[in-house]
């Protein structure tokens, strides 16, 4: 089974939640400069996933299964903080460390992508609702990857950002959509 998640900064937390209700699934970030949610932003979503977004806190796995670590976000955390991210997750007992990133930046960066139990994937592809991961795998191979490299990112991936603002959603929309194929584990 796959569900839409969506995500937004802290300051349209209600208004995501006034639209999609308590029971639709969010990732919230635990930092960052202006996407910050409070903890009464988080309470109101019974189903959430956390976002960390600063480099070198590998101890932000401590609250945080994802690390937003896509290059087109300057001033987050970058691919070289992944492998230290993920062994945090690992000493705080959780075996969901999630990196986030864009297609760019994975291509670029595979390998070490490749060091995480799984992934959430921006590819912006506005085509609709995606069903499977298929468009996935051929758009990763398109871009370079050899088809085993492909494979096995798309094995781990958890989730697949396929809409946005402007890309899929309209463009006065203040949230981003992900499709979550993976386990419906929501927890932090």
């Amino acid at each position: 089974m796959s569900v839409i998640m969506r995500d937004c900064i802290g300051l349209n937390a209600r208004r995501v939640f006034g639209m999609f209700g308590p029971r639709s699934p969010v990732a919230c970030y635990v930092n960052g400069p202006n996407s910050v949610w409070t903890p009464q932003e988080e309470h109101l979503f019974g189903e959430k996933i956390r976002i960390a977004v600063y480099p070198g806190m590998p101890e932000q796995a401590r609250v945080a299964r994802v690390l937003d670590a896509s290059l087109s976000d300057r001033g987050d955390a970058t691919p070289g903080d992944v492998p230290a991210f993920v062994h945090s997750r690992f000493t705080y007992g959780h075996s969901d460390a999630t990196p986030y990133t864009d297609l760019d930046t994975l291509v670029h960066h595979v390998d070490t992508f490749l060091t995480a139990p799984r992934l959430w994937l921006a590819w912006w592809w506005e085509r609709g609702e995606p069903t499977s991961r298929a468009p996935l795998w051929e758009e990763l191979v398109r871009l370079g990857l050899h088809e085993a490299q492909a494979t096995a990112v798309i094995e781990l991936t958890w989730a697949w950002q396929f809409a946005a603002p402007g890309a899929g959603l309209p463009s006065n929309a203040f949230w981003d959509e992900s499709m979550v194929f993976g386990k419906l584990d929501w927890s932090r």
